[in-house]
């Protein structure tokens, strides 16, 4: 239930009482003062934004709306109806303010982003996880991705045009704050988890999917709703693009011209994808625009617009990873390998796979995409003579592997330059 408190013109009582009434309002005071009506309504949440919209042309009225629900009932205090109205998501009008009142000043975004960056890019220097997840944490990156789609769903362009600022304030902080720490502390190599974040795969789309979801879904549901705290969703938002802004000003001052290529693709994505599942959810999961909000007649088309340039944004980057082997399919290519390896290892009777590790690595050539393939064999006794000349088989045996590695990855047309240690190991 939602408080709704009207203070209009009395020419105007009759015609609010009529909108309320067929809004399934419960009057619960009315009163007059010289030429003016103050009335008191209880609303069902779904109800609200249609009144809203029925009482909006009224001249001189005035609107104060409790931001929190209220739950009436009375004895018997445990009754079905109770249960289903406390649980429950919130209305298009609760989702729709708590988009706004999320905001937050421009100054505050600035630090919160500016302290993330920080934290983001030490965490990446020193190949520290816990920091970058302290980072992550921080980063404020929820607020702009679901004001962005809100904006989008209900045809709001102001809330468009603070989503899309917003945006642009924390990708652009995290960059030029990477800019400047690595001009100041500059890195030769790679630390490790930095390789990790900038890898891709074909499955790169699907946790920006997943993090517009649950932001979405976390937004609807009410305070008392939410199954899980509501930083997780701003946290699967911001690992999604928190560690690529930073990523981005460390690959341009290294002049990484590959690395730079993949930051911007994962940004890319993970804005596209993260904008279409939140509008989804926003569009269809409480019929925004068509049960509850009605804004404008500019809310139906802004929706349209925005989800066909983002679908063709997403049809387009899908398209240039799957022809951009092996730049743009990292992950998915070293798991490719990694499988030829077993298949080819279990092809060969007499040595059994114990371990098989493969990652890119980096060239001072451009044009070589350099993978290495760590694997650590045993030899089955069986086949084995104990006066063999040892080193001898051994280099029969590294040979045949690496030969037949290279040529089943040759034959898969992966385009990488597989560089090989091996080792043998025993009990």
């Amino acid at each position: 239930m939602r408080q709704v408190i009207i203070d209009t013109p009395a020419s105007n009582s009759e015609r609010v009482e009529k909108i309320a009434e067929a809004n399934h309002a419960k009057l619960e005071s009315k009163t007059n003062e010289e030429a003016r009506v103050i009335f008191s309504f209880f609303f069902e949440d779904s109800y609200v934004g249609k009144f809203l919209h029925g009482i909006q042309y009224l001249e001189d009225t005035k609107v104060s709306l409790s931001f929190y629900p209220m739950v009436q009932f009375q004895a018997p205090f445990i009754k079905d109806n109770l249960i289903a109205d406390v649980i429950r998501e919130k209305s298009g009008v609760d989702a729709y303010l708590n988009t706004w009142l999320s905001l937050g000043t421009y100054k505050s975004f600035l630090s919160y982003s500016l302290v993330a960056a920080i934290v983001s890019w030490i965490a990446i220097y020193t190949n520290n996880i816990f920091l970058l997840i302290g980072g992550i944490l921080t980063a404020p990156f929820a607020v702009a991705a679901l004001s962005t789609a809100m904006g989008a769903v209900s045809g709001d362009i102001n809330l468009i045009k603070q989503g899309v600022g917003r945006y642009i304030l924390a990708l652009s902080t995290g960059f030029l704050v990477s800019v400047f720490l690595t001009g100041l502390f500059p890195t030769l190599v790679f630390p490790s988890i930095m390789v990790q974040v900038s890898q891709l795969s074909l499955f790169t789309m699907v946790l920006p999917l997943i993090a517009g979801f649950t932001g979405a879904v976390g937004l609807i549901n009410a305070e008392r709703n939410n199954l899980v705290p509501q930083a997780a969703y701003g946290l699967l938002i911001s690992v999604s693009l928190a560690p690529q802004s930073v990523f981005l000003g460390i690959s341009l001052i290294t002049r990484e011209t590959d690395a730079v290529l993949n930051a911007l693709f994962i940004l890319l994505t993970q804005l596209v994808f993260i904008h279409l599942s939140a509008s989804l959810v926003f569009r269809y999961y409480v019929n925004i625009i068509a049960k509850d909000l009605a804004l404008s007649t500019r809310a139906g088309k802004a929706f349209g617009k925005s989800i066909a340039i983002a679908g063709i944004v997403a049809v387009g980057l899908m398209i240039w990873q799957s022809t951009s082997k092996p730049e743009l399919q990292q992950s998915g290519i070293e798991s490719e390998i990694a499988s030829i390896i077993k298949e080819t290892t279990d092809s060969i009777p007499q040595i059994d796979l114990v371990e098989a590790s493969v990652k890119f690595t980096r060239s001072k050539d451009k044009d070589i995409k350099p993978v290495l393939c760590e694997i650590y064999i045993v030899k089955l006794e069986q086949y084995f003579n104990p006066n063999d000349f040892t080193e001898y088989t051994n280099l029969l045996i590294q040979t045949r592997l690496k030969e037949a590695v290279k040529e089943r990855i040759k034959s898969k047309n992966l385009k990488v330059h597989p560089i090989f240690k091996i080792e043998f190991v025993s009990s």
